[in-house]
């Protein structure tokens, strides 16, 4: 049992039982002795209790998608697609790849629903057509029906170094030929196409590739193209005047009769 005492100085002390009783009962100790009670200590508070610890993060998934860097006009393309599930949990994921041109609206290649266990991942294939401009190959992961990640990657076209041309003349239009003729030409440049018509013969017009009827055309070599020349023959002039009749007349000398 403790004892709060106070002495006459207005020091305090806790004392036990056997230590109060032993100043009280030396009268000189007892004199600075002011009052005793009994001691309670305060009960120590609880301890608080400890934060459940929270679940962990949901991590997104990782993807990894494999495509080339470019592709011609026209070509397969042919994509790989990485969906890792890097979260402690099992998780349904669906993946959609869609193809995205630059010129054109965007197309779904590929669809994908499946349990993809923690640490784990699953690889799927799309392919898609090459069009004549840049695409984006755009994959859309969502997990349990909530959106989980996304990632793209860039395919562009491929341009060719140069385009072929191609010059005709058909037979039922034949009477002249063209230049410069048929042949490879640098991509993107410009070339002046002249139609020459043959002694006896006109130029009619373009065809093809070319319109118009001005014997010289400026082509741009954006594409292999394909260029006809039309030629028809010079017109023969009408006559136009009148032939009057004079009477007959007989010449003995010449045999002949002038009209």
């Amino acid at each position: 049992m403790l004892y709060l005492v106070t002495f006459t100085d207005g020091s305090t002390a806790i004392l036990t039982g056997e230590q109060l009783w032993a100043l009280l009962e030396d009268w000189y100790e007892s004199q600075f002795i002011a009052s005793y009670e009994l001691y309670e200590p305060e009960p120590e508070p609880e301890p608080e209790p400890e934060p459940e610890p929270e679940p962990p993060a949901v991590v997104p998934c990782e993807i990894t998608i494999t495509a080339p860097n470019s592709a011609a006009e026209g070509e397969t393309v042919n994509a790989s697609v990485k969906v890792k599930n890097v979260s402690p949990y099992h998780y349904s994921y669906k993946t959609e790849i869609h193809a995205v041109p630059d010129a054109y609206p965007s197309y779904l290649i590929g669809s994908f629903d499946e349990v993809i266990t923690s640490g784990s991942s699953k690889t799927y294939s799309a392919s898609f057509t090459m069009p004549d401009c840049n695409t984006t190959i755009l994959v859309w992961v969502e997990r349990e029906g909530v959106y989980d990640n996304s990632a793209s990657r860039v395919v562009s076209v491929e341009v060719p170094a140069t385009f072929h041309l191609s010059v005709y003349v058909p037979p039922w239009a034949a009477g002249g030929y063209i230049e410069p003729g048929s042949g490879d030409y640098p991509a993107y440049t410009t070339i002046t196409l002249t139609a020459h018509p043959l002694s006896g013969y006109q130029f009619l017009s373009w065809g093809g590739d070319a319109s118009g009827t001005d014997p010289t055309y400026d082509l741009l070599m954006d594409d292999d193209k394909y260029v006809e020349a039309y030629f028809e023959k010079v017109p023969v002039p009408e006559f136009a005047g009148t032939i009057s009749k004079k009477e007959l007349e007989y010449d003995e000398t010449r045999s002949i009769i002038p009209v």
